[in-house]
């Protein structure tokens, strides 16, 4: 997800006067910031509810710990940041410089990608233990490309 190049800061002014402020995309900036939003909650929910998953797995665990519970954790507040930070619309990312947006895209990427990562270990070991658990296995490789998509995108 492109969001602006620091040139673009200099001729748009008011992202909401622009037709096109993220111009590769031929989206205009409300829309933009409207599909934030959406992935923004998407992520949220996801994370809420995946995060409550690990933290009864750890309860119910006998001296083990799900790190679902902090991977998650972060992922949900990354995009609830997102989404505080889209409250103000096209005009709260205008107004912030180059470097707070690259921060900010930076701080998405790495909560996300440390989801993945955990899905990569999860189905490491599901694959290395004497059991070979191949259901558990697929299921952490199928979610570790979802999140690594989500990190990306």
């Amino acid at each position: 997800m492109q969001i602006m190049s620091s040139s673009d800061y200099s001729t748009i002014g008011s992202a909401s006067n622009n037709k096109y402020a993220y111009s590769n995309l031929n989206v205009s900036a409300d829309d933009h910031i409207k599909r934030l939003k959406i992935f923004a909650l998407l992520c949220v929910s996801v994370s809420l509810f995946f995060w409550s998953w690990a933290v009864l797995n750890t309860y119910n665990m006998s001296g083990g710990f799900d790190f679902g519970v902090i991977s998650f954790f972060l992922s949900g507040a990354s995009s609830v940041y997102l989404l505080r930070m889209s409250r103000k619309g096209a005009n709260g990312f205008v107004e912030s410089p180059p470097t707070y947006i690259s921060r900010v895209r930076v701080l998405v990427f790495l909560s996300h990608f440390t989801v993945a990562m955990n899905y990569a270990i999860g189905g490491y070991l599901a694959f290395g233990i004497e059991s070979k658990d191949a259901q558990f296995a697929y299921y952490c490789i199928i979610f570790m490309v979802l999140w690594l998509f989500c990190a990306v995108v």
